[in-house]
């Protein structure tokens, strides 16, 4: 329930879940305690934003310097988000936004810049289909 509406208020859920508020509450509390539930967040809709471009950018690294090369990756601050990845091709997978091209080109540029990225390949998402 809280995954479809993270400001929904206590006593609402434990309407919903035939259970006391308190009891909801503390569960809510063990789920935080416990790393279950890291933080609440919000999800901004495109069309309330600016205008922006979001690219796909697979990055290969020279193995030995993967921790480094992570490490430099997630101080960059155009890439939303970073994974670490399997396959033959490429090693990360950072989510890049841009105001336009020329952003993403430049967060290209740091990325290919750190020492022990051996190159890049990027998409450029069109549409969001889900």
């Amino acid at each position: 329930m809280l995954t479809a509406n993270a400001r929904e208020p206590v006593t609402t859920l434990a309407r919903k879940l035939d259970l006391a508020r308190a009891t909801v509450q503390e569960r809510i509390d063990r789920l935080k305690r416990n790393g279950v539930i890291s933080r609440f967040t919000i999800e901004v809709k495109p069309e309330g934003t600016a205008p922006q471009i979001t690219a796909c950018i697979f990055v290969k690294v020279n193995l030995k310097a993967s921790a480094a090369v992570a490490r430099a990756l997630s101080r960059i601050k155009g890439i939303r988000e970073l994974y670490k990845t399997a396959g033959e091709n490429d090693d990360f997978l950072a989510i890049v936004d841009g105001a336009d091209t020329a952003a993403i080109d430049a967060t290209i540029g740091e990325i290919v810049a750190i020492s022990g990225v051996e190159r890049t390949s990027s998409k450029i998402m069109l549409a969001r289909v889900r």
